[in-house]
């Protein structure tokens, strides 16, 4: 399986593992100083690997798409069903590199959505970093909550690298 496939689906993963650890309560909870709840970041992130789902046919990849306030957002047996579609998809997907377009909202005081040149490999990379960012946080969100959530849910890539390699040193120096 190619690289960014697998770190795709492992994404997904770590999704399904945080919300398995949430009831109803604590995946639609908005606590104080936040503005969103679980629900809200998986639905947005399963929102975007949607959007490139979608635009494989159209070769245009819309970010603009959002399902609101959909069952995903506010029922985590909707999102678990929604995550299991999207690994069925990705071991179906080929990873060519297409070129395609994507297409995103770009103003916060006013409309307009930039249309900029793109390819499958660079959004299956975007998809890693974008879904990484919004895990970790609500994995701080059911910490918060007391959940017990493990280390490796919400850790980037290049964070798990450095982790290792300073493992690594340190097993170099104990054995010296």
């Amino acid at each position: 399986m190619k690289p960014l496939i697998e770190a795709n689906i492992n994404v997904l993963i770590q999704i399904r593992e945080l919300v398995n650890l949430c009831d109803d309560s604590v995946y639609n909870a908005v606590i104080a100083h936040s503005q969103s709840s679980i629900g809200k970041h998986i639905r947005h992130i399963l929102d975007h690997y949607r959007a490139v789902m979608q635009g494989q046919a159209l070769k245009n990849i819309d970010y603009n798409y959002r399902d609101r306030g959909s069952d995903v957002e506010t029922m985590p047996a909707k999102s678990l069903t929604q995550i299991e579609i999207l690994i069925e998809w990705l071991l179906r997907y080929s990873i060519e590199d297409n070129a395609l377009t994507v297409t995103s909202e770009v103003k916060l005081d006013s409309v307009h959505s930039s249309v900029l040149p793109s390819n499958n490999k660079r959004e299956l990379l975007y998809l890693i970093n974008h879904s990484i960012h919004h895990i970790a946080y609500a994995a701080l969100l059911g910490k918060l909550q007391g959940l017990t959530i493990p280390e490796h849910i919400g850790l980037a890539p290049c964070t798990a690298s450095f982790e290792r390699s300073l493992r690594e040193h340190k097993n170099e120096k104990t054995m010296a």
